[in-house]
């Protein structure tokens, strides 16, 4: 058994997720916990970024919380440094996608490392 957080509605598994009850009193120390946490995060980074919280507690919805206080610069540094990156990912990709030809390049493959074959799914499965 290996503890596996944040993933479906259990965090115990063995070879798959095992379901175990939960009472409503830790669903809703969870859901407040949660929220405490999710702020304390928020408060690093300031306002100028977003913290998303969801319980699965039924019928709760995604919560987002924002920074209350004066921000961490170190933290807003690193976090700037990290969304900086990921944009530069996405118009990379979008670049490569654009010089493609129509249909190559992307949809669903996969790749030996040694024999370096590449295997495509048929057209209609990638559509």
């Amino acid at each position: 058994m290996r503890p596996f957080p944040d993933c479906g509605d259990t965090a115990l598994w063995l070879d798959g997720p095992i379901d175990y009850w939960k009472s409503a009193d830790r669903a809703a120390k969870y859901t407040t916990e949660g929220h405490r946490l999710a702020q304390r995060v928020a408060d690093e980074p300031g306002d100028g970024y977003e913290v998303g919280f969801r319980s699965y507690e039924e019928g709760f919805r995604t919560h987002l919380f924002r920074g209350t206080g004066s921000p961490n610069p170190r933290a807003v540094a690193a976090f700037d440094v990290l969304i900086a990156a990921a944009r530069a990912e996405k118009d990379r990709i979008v670049r490569a996608l654009t010089a493609s030809p129509s249909g190559e390049g992307t949809g669903w493959f996969a790749t030996s490392p040694i024999s370096g074959s590449v295997f495509k799914a048929p057209r209609e499965v990638q559509e």
